[in-house]
């Protein structure tokens, strides 16, 4: 799509914006044990009615389980997806110059999506004015 996504492969055998490189398997404990954790507070900690939540635990588990695949597999995270590729600061630098991946974008869009619905969870209810 031009001038709003390209596709570009990166390699990246660290973890966001390629910090740790060469630490493969601190990694994949790191995804295994977080992984866990979320299979713990889907069964756990959300009511069985709760479909926002199981959505949004959903998508972080499927994120993870993406990235996880790709470090198991290729021992990095291959990553193609560059938003914005023709979008430049005034001087020249590009405004989002990362590469990512769709586990990437599961991850993001579910923690945001889990975020808002515990923020919306814990305020107090508003009594009509009047």
């Amino acid at each position: 799509i031009p001038h709003v996504l390209d596709f570009r492969l990166v390699l990246n055998p660290g973890a966001t914006f390629g910090v740790g490189a060469g630490r493969r398997g601190l990694f994949i404990a790191f995804t295994g044990a977080a992984l866990a954790f979320g299979m713990w507070m889907f069964s756990r900690w959300t009511r069985r009615n709760d479909v926002v939540a199981h959505a949004a635990i959903g998508l972080v588990l499927s994120g993870g389980l993406g990235n996880l695949y790709d470090r198991l597999v290729f021992g990095c995270v291959r990553d193609f997806l560059h938003p914005l590729p023709t979008l430049f600061w005034p001087g020249g630098k590009p405004v989002w110059p990362y590469v990512s991946n769709v586990a990437d974008a599961l991850l993001l869009v579910g923690v945001c999506v889990l975020m808002v619905h515990l923020w919306r969870m814990d305020a107090p209810e508003r009594k009509p004015a009047g």
